[in-house]
Parts: structure tokens; sequence; C-alpha cells
């Protein structure tokens, strides 16, 4: 029995390898299995190496397509963004020509001639409150972003907004003070009709430098959105819903309308701003160039009034 038990286990070490210092290692059939296993490592990652090879020879024209396509991306996306901004003027332009016929019809002519006169003036006092800020915004803005200077970008955007808040207040008290001195010239219908016009002033200036911040992130069709589909197209809708109930209606409520509008559309507009600001940007300590700006913004400022003289 004892002769038994020593020669089984000598059978079952005997399979087994011995190290200098005589321990037992792993068995042998394991160590062959990894002995084999790394000798044919080797040929399967020849043979995928070559395999690889072997395809990319094959498909030069898949390769040459694809660095055709990454050539022509900047180009396609300029594309997009001009058909989708062409879209926007025609559609704007269409709300702007149904939105005149509900007023005509809701005002009729005399109605009508005061709220265009209005409105008239509220474009002229709305020139100097914008003072070539957007055009600004929009090159400070794309410069700093391809430098990766998100301070440059913040500091822009607070920079365009106090200014353009200072210059809103002097423009709506010099017209107030205009229309205190000038009462006697002004009927009711268009002193009140001017009172509600005044409140597009803000909205017009202040939405127009959130459009700018938006183009200059390389979101133009998103910058156009408001002004252009969103504030015409909530005006024709509630001018739409007052013709249908038959509501009659005057110069200045039709102003009213037309801030409401102004004022939806300024809200969509600041909530797109919101979601497309990169995180760095939102984080960063603005970096102010006050003199630079101010050096560049007036000549700018000509340009857009005359810009904006010629478009209205």
């Amino acid at each position: 029995m004892t002769i038994g038990r020593f020669d089984a286990k000598e059978s079952r070490t005997s399979v087994r390898s011995i190290n200098r210092e005589g321990e037992i290692t792993a068995p042998l059939s394991h160590q062959m299995r990894i002995e084999t296993t790394s000798r044919h490592q080797p040929r399967e990652a020849t043979l995928h190496r070559d395999t690889s090879t072997l395809e990319s020879r094959k498909s030069p024209g898949k390769r040459e397509a694809v660095s055709v396509k990454n050539s022509l991306s900047p180009f396609l996306h300029v594309g997009r963004e001009a058909l989708w901004s062409l879209g926007l003027k025609i559609t704007y332009a269409g709300l702007l020509f149904l939105a005149t016929i509900l007023l005509v019809r809701l005002l009729g002519a005399a109605g009508y001639g005061v709220y265009a006169y209005i409105y008239a003036l509220i474009t002229v006092l709305s020139i100097p409150s914008q003072f070539g800020l957007p055009p600004l915004v929009v090159r400070e803005t794309a410069k700093g972003m391809a430098r990766a200077d998100a301070a440059l970008v913040r500091g822009i955007w607070v920079w365009a907004g106090r200014f353009a808040v200072f210059t809103v207040l002097g423009m709506v008290l010099l017209a107030g003070l205009a229309v205190w001195l000038w009462q006697e010239r002004f009927s009711g219908a268009y002193l009140s009709t001017f009172v509600w016009g005044l409140i597009l002033v803000p909205l017009v200036a202040l939405g127009n430098l959130r459009g700018a911040a938006l183009r200059g992130l390389h979101r133009v069709v998103q910058g156009q959105l408001p002004e252009n589909l969103v504030q015409p197209g909530v005006l024709v809708v509630l001018l739409g819903g007052a013709l249908l109930v038959g509501l009659s209606f005057s110069p200045a409520q039709a102003m009213a309308l037309q801030a409401a509008a102004a004022a939806v559309a300024f809200g969509v507009g600041a909530g797109l701003l919101l979601r497309t600001t990169p995180a760095e940007v939102r984080q960063a300590a603005p970096r102010y160039e006050g003199r630079l700006w101010l050096q560049s913004v007036l000549p700018l400022a000509f340009i857009g009034g005359m810009t904006l003289i010629n478009k209205n």
C-alpha cells in the first residue's frame, strides 16, 4: 500500500516540470499550450496586417471619395446655410405682406397711416441705439472662437450689451422729452401709438445683438429665426385672431401687438443663444478691449445706419 501511494504520487508529479530549486511548477501540457499559442500569435498578426494592406490597396477610390468629401464639407455647410437664409427671407417677406393686409383690414386707411408713420419713427430711433454693434459682435465673436479665446467672446458680449442699454435709455429719454415739448402736435392716437412703439426700441436693439452673437458662433440660421420667422409669425397669428373675433382695432393696439410679438421673438432668441453658447464662454471671465472696439464701431454704425434706412 505504501509503495502504491508512492508510485501514484510519482506518476502524478512526473508530468510536471521541476525548477532548479526543486519546486513543482505548472504541468508540461499547459506549458506546451502556451508555447504553441505564442508561436502562432505572430503569424496571426502578420496575416491581419497583410489583409488590411490588401484591403487598403484594393479600395483607393474609397479613400479618395472620403478625402474629397472632407474637403468639400465646408462648402456644403455654407451652401446649406445660404439656402436656409434665402428660405427665411422669402418666408419673412410673405409673412410681412400678410401682416400688412391684416393691418389694413383691421385699422382702415387712416389708422394704418398712423401706425406706419409711428413705426417709421421707431425704426429711425433704433439706428443710433444699435450704433453698429451687431457687425462688431459678429466679427469679435468669430475671431474669439477661432482663437479659442473665450474671455474675448464673453467680453464683447457684455460690453456690447451694456453699450446698447445705455444708448437705448438715452434715445428713449430724448424721444420722451421731444414728445413732451411738442405734444400739441401729436393727437391722442399718435401719442399712444408712439408710447407703445418705444417698447420696441430696446427689444430690437438687444435682439439684433443676440442674433449677431449667434452668427458669430456659426449659427447663421438660428440667428435669423426670431426676427425673420417668429416675430412676423406671431404677429400674423395675433392679427388673424383679432380679425376672426371681429374686434375693433386702434393703431395703439396694433403697435402693442407688434411689441408683444417682438418680446416673444426676443425670448426665443435668448433661449437659442443660451443653448448654443459653449460652456467655456459661460464660465470665462470677460476681457475687454473697449478702446479698440469703440474705434471700430463708429464706421460700422454709419454703414449699418445707411443699410437700415435703405431697407425700410
